[in-house]
């Protein structure tokens, strides 16, 4: 669950969570970008076009921005598991840079999610992003927390 409600700034936002799961399974479930597609359903389409999931595997997306599809690449920035994961989703320049940090929490896992992008600075930003992004988080932390770091089927 979300610790609290999610920061927002110019450079994008940042969440805190918790997830009643060991820390490895949690980082190598979001680690793995073709399960996007079970608790980000904006996204039904995350597949890996090449790698084994490490630094520079790269995938191919649709994501649905208001119900419109749009497809795209992301890239593996870092993977250290069961630490750090880090991916480049778009082009470099308007890129949305999204960044994990596991670390255990007692017998849970504790999950510093952040997001920077250029995007953050536009006005409907805060309005239709962010409440993407928590409805997305608390999914990811349902499925993990009842399945104990696997997701229900």
């Amino acid at each position: 669950m979300l610790l609290h409600s999610i920061e927002v700034d110019a450079r994008g936002l940042r969440a805190e969570l918790r997830i009643g799961a060991p820390v490895d399974a949690i980082a190598g479930y979001v680690g793995d970008l073709r399960n996007l597609k079970t608790w980000w359903p904006e996204h039904p389409v995350y597949r890996r076009l090449r790698g084994d999931g490490g630094v520079g595997s790269l995938y191919a997306w649709v994501y649905l921005a208001r119900g419109v599809p749009v497809a795209g690449l992301s890239r593996v920035l870092v993977r250290e598991q069961p630490a750090r994961f880090e991916y480049r989703a778009g082009p470099p320049v308007l890129g949305v840079r999204f960044a994990y940090r596991f670390t255990a929490d007692g017998d849970a896992t504790r999950v510093d999610f952040s997001c920077l992008t250029p995007l953050a600075r536009l006005q409907g930003f805060r309005d239709h992003f962010v409440p993407e992004v928590t409805r997305a988080l608390d999914r990811l932390a349902e499925q993990l927390d009842r399945g104990r770091g696997h997701p229900r089927a």
